[in-house]
């Protein structure tokens, strides 16, 4: 089961590519290391409400934005759902593209 840490993380990183950053381009617009960037969107530390706030200046976006209202849930039912979330966030806009058309498919196959 994805951890609210690896559901922020993955949030964190969706937007920085979406807004073609780099890592070190995030790192250095809201003041914290590159190693800190790396483990906010592996999930593996925590954000400051301070580096929310800069996160969400820096990507035009609400607080809310970093925390899927999804796969929040610590019950078994909403476990599934935070991890595929995770998975998702870790792919580029190309292979999102290309899987939502599987999932398409497979919602709509007979």
């Amino acid at each position: 089961m994805a951890t609210i840490y690896e559901l922020f993380g993955g949030q964190v990183r969706h937007y920085r590519q979406k807004t073609k950053m780099t890592q070190v381009q995030l790192a250095s617009r809201i003041g914290v290391s590159v190693e800190m960037i790396g483990k906010l969107e592996r999930g593996s530390a925590g954000a400051s409400f301070k580096t929310i706030q800069k996160l969400c200046r820096v990507f035009d976006i609400p607080p809310n934005a970093l925390f899927p209202a999804h796969g929040l849930s610590y019950s078994d039912e909403g476990g599934v759902l935070g991890d595929i979330i995770v998975k998702l966030s870790k792919l580029n806009e190309e292979e999102l593209v290309w899987l939502s058309g599987i999932i398409g498919k497979a919602i709509n196959h007979p």
